[in-house]
């Protein structure tokens, strides 16, 4: 039992000097790498793991771009640099029809090698009139080695931890290296998967389009036209705009008069009840004080 923690204590801390050494390679490839171009194909010799026995280093470029297009006949701009992808070797990604109102827009994304990307650039420019386009690069040379450096490693201490396995006596032996072996193949799955992305990254490139039509009314306009109001215009609107508010109020005269005449009938009864009320009111009140003058003042 001793024997076998003392060796795991051991292949613990030579993975640690292992990833600790693949940091500092990863920094090495970093700052020799500076002043390169962004093309795919660019090669620098040097000494690199899993890379065969020439040590070139390939590097590793992610490229992808944008067009924003504008065409008279957005659907036939589009068929034709699609045509143009699969003739080179692309294809179609993704693709949605937009139609607002009578005008229609197309957005798509082209998967199509780097070393083409700027070609189905350049020909979907001669096709319509470019809005706005861009291309990205981002290199990922650093970090793809270092994972695949870091990933041998894992491997190599996965095969010991195997070994140690067989040689296990105990079941709490058995149980310790097991859960060693679980999370080293954990990690082997994750840093294998974040390669295979990577290498189908830089292997296509992403074209995003998108194709408006060039009388689409909701496009903002770069010229606005001056269009003020003539005199005459200016008059006309006036004295129209005078005619109606004379209109409105004559009409909420006339309504008010024709309300009133409906209900006179209702507010002659009502006056009427209004004075017997105040008839016999003002009866009560003098018979009061009639009443309190008799009592203040009693005959003698």
């Amino acid at each position: 039992m001793k024997k076998v923690l003392a060796a795991l204590l051991v292949l613990v801390i030579m993975s640690a000097f292992a990833g600790c050494g693949s940091q500092k390679s990863g920094n090495l490839t970093d700052s020799k790498h500076v002043g390169y171009s962004n093309e795919p194909a660019v090669t620098q010799k040097e000494d690199a793991p899993g890379e065969g026995s020439t040590g070139e280093i390939i590097k590793k470029i992610v490229k992808n771009g944008k067009l924003q297009l504008e065409a008279e006949n957005v659907e036939k701009t589009y068929a034709q640099i699609l045509d143009y992808a699969i003739k080179s070797n692309g294809y179609e990604f993704k693709h949605e029809r937009t139609l607002n109102g009578d005008h229609i827009v197309v957005t798509a994304q082209i998967k199509i090698a780097p070393e083409k990307l700027d070609l189905i650039m350049n020909f979907a420019g001669n096709t319509a009139t470019i809005i706005n386009s861009s291309t990205t690069s981002d290199d990922v040379t650093s970090q793809y080695y270092d994972v695949q450096t870091r990933l041998q490693t894992k491997k190599n201490s996965l095969e010991k931890y195997y070994e140690f396995q067989k040689n296990a006596k105990t079941t709490e032996e058995l149980l310790s290296i097991q859960n060693q072996i679980d999370a080293i193949t954990t990690e082997i799955e994750a840093m294998e998967g974040q390669i295979k992305l990577w290498n189908a990254m830089v292997s296509e490139s992403t074209l995003d389009i998108t194709i408006n039509e060039k009388n689409d009314p909701l496009k903002p306009k770069k010229n606005v036209n001056w269009n003020a109001l003539s005199l005459s215009d200016m008059g006309t609107l006036t004295k129209n705009g005078f005619v109606s508010v004379v209109n409105v109020l004559v009409s909420l005269v006339q309504w008010l008069f024709i309300i009133l005449f409906s209900v006179s009938p209702l507010l002659v009864i009502a006056g009427i009840v209004l004075l017997i009320i105040r008839y016999v009111s003002r009866r009560n009140r003098k018979k009061r004080a009639d009443e309190e003058k008799e009592h203040n003042h009693p005959e003698s």
